[in-house]
Parts: structure tokens; C-alpha cells; sequence
């Protein structure tokens, strides 16, 4: 298991973002700051206890020109992924394995997904994928974790290795060809390059295909304070609007939008290519309540701050009292 003393831990040089990753403005500025963080999926094994933990600045930047948020520090996917075993997987609880089981089922019901060409960007353990196989689907199984790409294939999942973006969808597209569905849930987040992503969306998407995707609900966090859901292998946070932005900028059209628990809370996105005549009527009342409840207000995240340096005294202040009592 990881190491918590300070002589394991090793504050990394690193780069900062200073355009905005969906419009490229260089108009953006700090809302939320956590301080020093490792990579939350980071666990050393006793094997490698010498290594020394990276540890980033934690801190979330806001878009003044189009309200896209982001982290502000560049951290390495290879780093995040492929240096150790990344440790989260899909079928990890009861309540997980029921999410994707009834994902799948959605899934099918409103795209009868039977010989339909689907790939799973971000497959993780391949439990969806597999579910999703069951049901008749040609499925590619697709992971940045060679470890979590080993288990699929144990599964007896199609699946390759890549940290997806464009250039590797071009490789994909040449074995694989273009797909009826694109799925990437809890995995469009960790781009470093999110509008390159989309780029590889639609160069793999059939015309009139549909990309699906999940991603925590920003709002949602902020709203009931659930700041468990920033770390560094979140590089984008998303909102209603800031989902419905990305799209537009790279050609693609919300067709649907809906919530659920997933994460604490879960946006689910369906789109599709953006000549697609279909229209979702209830966009701008979504957008509208986001705005009310003042999400793209500085002053928010000024109040969410305070709140967390209050959670984060109690939280001392009970550690401290163990220290105290020989704990």
C-alpha cells in the first residue's frame, strides 16, 4: 500500500494549462485550490515501497469567456496509468455492477444494439463491455491500463491498449473500422487534450453514430460539497453547458441529457454527429437552472473554500487528538 511519510513523497516539476481546453482563451482563473495530491488511484506495492510518490498542486481554473473548468497542473497519463497498476475497476461493488448491467440495458432498448459496432473507450476490467458482448454487440474493448486491458482479454474481449486520442484513432479505424456507438464513461474527463479526443470520436463514428457518455456532475459537487471527485486524473469537470460547448466546438450535438447516482452524481450524455436533424428541447432549461444556482460565479467557489478548510480543521483537529492519545 502507498506510504503517507513525507521522505516517499517527491513534489514533481511540472507544467501548467493557460488556455482554456475547450475554447482556448487565455482568459482563465482560479476557483478551487487543494494543495499538494498524489494521483488518487496510486498505490505502491511493498515490491516498489522506494519509489517516490509525485505529489501535483490540486487546483481547478474557470474559463471567464466560455465557464469551461479544468485543473490547472499537466500531469503524465503514463504516469497516472501505465507506471503501476491502476487500481479502480468496474465490477468493484454490488452497486457498480448493477449501474453498468442497467447502462447496458438502457443502451440497448433505445439502440437495439445487436451486430451493432461498438467501442468502449476507457473499458477498464471489461465488465460493461462484456455485458454488452452478451447482448450481441461486436465490441472493442479499449484501456490506457495494460493491466486492466489483460483482464478483458481474459474475458475473452477484443481489446487493445491506447490512451485514446486522435492519432490513435486512426490506428483503430484502420483494424477495426468505424462504429455505431462510442461509449467513454468516467474516461473523457481524463484527457489531457479534450478537444483531440473528440477529434477521434468522430473520425471512428459512423454518420448518424452516437458517442455515450458518463462523467461526475459538476454541479452536483459543488452543490453538496463533494470535492472528493477533483483529483489530478480529472483534467475536465463538466456541466450541462460546458458538456453542450465541447460538443459544438468539435462538430458533435447533444440528443439527450439525464442524471443519475453514479459517483455521487453522474451526468449521461448521448451524442451524435452534428448534421443529425434530432434536437434536444430541454437544453436551454438545463443550462438555465446550472446558472442560477450560480455555478459560474467566482464568489461560489470563494464560499466552497471556506467550507473545506473548515472540514479540513475538524479533520486535523481529530488526528490530532489520536496523535495525542498514543494512537
Amino acid at each position: 500500500m502507498q506510504s503517507f511519510k513525507s521522505n516517499c513523497q517527491l513534489t514533481m516539476k511540472f507544467k501548467t494549462r493557460k488556455n482554456c481546453l475547450c475554447c482556448k482563451s487565455k482568459n482563465i482563473i482560479e476557483i478551487i485550490n487543494l494543495g499538494n495530491h498524489s494521483f488518487a488511484d496510486r498505490f505502491i506495492p511493498l515490491s516498489k515501497r522506494n519509489l517516490k510518490d509525485p505529489i501535483y498542486p490540486l487546483i481547478l481554473d474557470m474559463c471567464k469567456k466560455c465557464n469551461f473548468i479544468q485543473s490547472r497542473i499537466i500531469t503524465d497519463p503514463r504516469h497516472r496509468y501505465i507506471e503501476l497498476d491502476y487500481s479502480y475497476t468496474s465490477d468493484n461493488s454490488k452497486f457498480s455492477r448493477n449501474h453498468w448491467i442497467d447502462y447496458a440495458n438502457y443502451i440497448d432498448k433505445k439502440f437495439n444494439i445487436k451486430n451493432k459496432k461498438i467501442i468502449e473507450i476507457g473499458s477498464n476490467d471489461g465488465f460493461l463491455s462484456l455485458v454488452l458482448k452478451k447482448k450481441g454487440a461486436d465490441i472493442l474493448a479499449v484501456d490506457a491500463s495494460k493491466f486492466m486491458v489483460n483482464i478483458c482479454k481474459k474475458k475473452n474481449l477484443n481489446a487493445i491498449h491506447s490512451i485514446f486520442n486522435y492519432f490513435e484513432s486512426k490506428k483503430i479505424k484502420k483494424t477495426y473500422g468505424k462504429a455505431d456507438i462510442i461509449i467513454a464513461n468516467n474516461v473523457f474527463n481524463h484527457s489531457n487534450n479534450p478537444n483531440n479526443f473528440l477529434k477521434g470520436v468522430n473520425n471512428l463514428l459512423k454518420d448518424g453514430g452516437k458517442f455515450i457518455f458518463e462523467q461526475p456532475n459538476f454541479v452536483k459537487g459543488v452543490t453538496t460539497l463533494r470535492f472528493d471527485q477533483i483529483y489530478h486524473e480529472h483534467v475536465s469537470y463538466f456541466t450541462v453547458k460546458n458538456i453542450n460547448s465541447i460538443l459544438k466546438y468539435n462538430n458533435l450535438k447533444i440528443l439527450n441529457v439525464s442524471n443519475n447516482n453514479y459517483h455521487g452524481g453522474s451526468i449521461r450524455t448521448i451524442a451524435t454527429t452534428k448534421n443529425s436533424k434530432s434536437e434536444f428541447k430541454k437544453l436551454k432549461v438545463l443550462i438555465s437552472n446550472e446558472k442560477n444556482r450560480n455555478i459560474y460565479k467566482f464568489k461560489t467557489y470563494k464560499v466552497m473554500m471556506q467550507k473545506i478548510d473548515e472540514k479540513k480543521k475538524k479533520l486535523l483537529n481529530v488526528i490530532s487528538s489520536y496523535n495525542d492519545n498514543g494512537e
